[in-house]
């Protein structure tokens, strides 16, 4: 009997300390109100300036005007590159907060649902022969400096674990990720 008790309190502690204030409750109505709706892979050159991009286009349910789902989730980018010519790959990963749509010049009463991410990785002259190999693209709500994910896509990998061990090199340059929203009537 008190085996039992004591695995309890052990795995009581252990589901308090992973899940901390995150619900999976909550965690559901976040999914529900704001989804991933494709993802896009496409190389662009810009003069001779080239760049890889991966976009997400998202899109929210019933709920997807209440500012808190959009004021309190994050997103994280974390990409497999491959140089083609070195055959070597590289991390690039970034986090942000999906943020208010009033930022925008936008609020919740013209907001349409539906807007989209682009995650932009430069090439240079070392590297220009890129390609996106993998990628987890993951919405989520932070936990303290954990960040619990609610929905995810993923390509090329089976885990966002997974692509961390097989890709431990940063990508040398900046990338950039920029939010676009769509507005009714604008």
């Amino acid at each position: 009997m008190f085996k039992r008790v004591l695995l309890l309190c052990v795995v009581l502690v252990f589901s308090l300390s992973v899940c901390g204030e995150i619900s999976p409750k909550e965690l559901k109505q976040y999914s529900k109100a704001i989804r991933m709706d494709a993802v896009r892979a496409t190389s662009d050159k810009r003069g001779d300036k080239k760049s890889e991009k991966l976009e997400i286009e998202f899109s929210g349910g019933d709920d997807d005007r209440d500012p808190k789902y959009l004021e309190n989730t994050w997103i994280r980018f974390s990409v497999e590159i491959t140089d083609k010519a070195a055959k070597k790959t590289y991390l690039a990963e970034i986090k942000r907060k999906h943020g208010a749509i009033a930022q925008e010049g936008a609020n919740y009463d013209n907001y349409s649902g539906e807007g989209w991410w682009a995650f932009t990785i430069p090439c240079t002259e070392q590297l220009d022969r890129l390609r996106i190999s993998a990628y987890v693209l993951q919405y989520g709500l932070m936990d303290g400096d954990v960040f619990v994910p609610f929905q995810e896509k993923i390509k090329g990998v089976k885990s966002y674990d997974e692509l961390l061990e097989r890709t431990t090199t940063s990508y040398p340059e900046k990338c950039s990720l920029r939010r676009t929203i769509y507005v009714d009537g604008l």
